[in-house]
């Protein structure tokens, strides 16, 4: 597979100006890759670095999120008839900023860091800002990128905490799949700044911001 067969740079404004560099490591990785299987070291090398490029992707439009949720409570006051603006649920807002509740000792509520695993970490987020930017459309989870999406996380785990030996071979279908879903993940999370910068400026304009 060509390097130059690929583009995984979004070209939407400051808030990706820090995955370039992520997204060069990919497409460096890719004019490096030689399609020989013998070469583990690489492989494995290269999913990690496609799941940083691909965290890191998720992690502007979470904060896109954010902003477009403290927006929508101040705009909420300049609209008519007490229209308000989609915005997070209060779990959905703690979970975007990796933290929950617990009952502390003192038998209060207790605001914690909360670090979950990067599959469902993941997901979530995808989840929640399209439905919250009003793009559900961008992940369909009956699709079969959606399924691959999912198996690549998994394919991470595994060479994340491995169990034999066996798990931290990656094949030339392994290789395949993770392509083809750090290029759907990237489509996603594209479409998703796109549709969040757009809501951001919408409700800019309504809050007077």
């Amino acid at each position: 597979m060509k390097p130059e067969d690929h583009s995984f740079s979004f070209g939407l404004n400051p808030f990706t100006d820090g995955l370039e560099a992520a997204g060069n490591d990919v497409m460096l990785a890719l004019a490096l890759h030689h399609g020989d299987e013998s070469d583990q070291h690489f492989r494995r090398s290269f999913v990690r670095t496609g799941f940083a490029f691909t965290e890191s992707s998720i992690s502007a439009v979470r904060a896109i999120g954010l902003q477009m949720h403290e927006l929508a409570e101040e705009a909420a006051n300049h609209l008519p008839d007490g229209t308000r603006p989609k915005q997070l649920s209060p779990h959905e807002h703690l979970l975007l900023q990796d933290r929950q509740f617990i009952i502390g000792p003192n038998g209060r509520p207790k605001e914690i860091d909360y670090f979950a695993s990067t599959g469902p970490r993941l997901l979530f987020a995808l989840r929640t800002l399209a439905s919250l930017f009003e793009r559900e459309d961008l992940v369909d989870t009956g699709s079969h990128q959606w399924g691959e999406f999912k198996m690549s996380i998994k394919l991470r785990d595994r060479l994340t905490h491995p169990k034999t030996i066996d798990d931290l071979v990656v094949s030339d279908d392994d290789m395949a799949m993770v392509i083809r879903s750090m290029e759907w993940s990237r489509s996603v999370a594209a479409g998703l700044m796109g549709a969040g910068i757009d809501h951001l400026e919408r409700l800019g304009g309504t809050a007077g911001i």
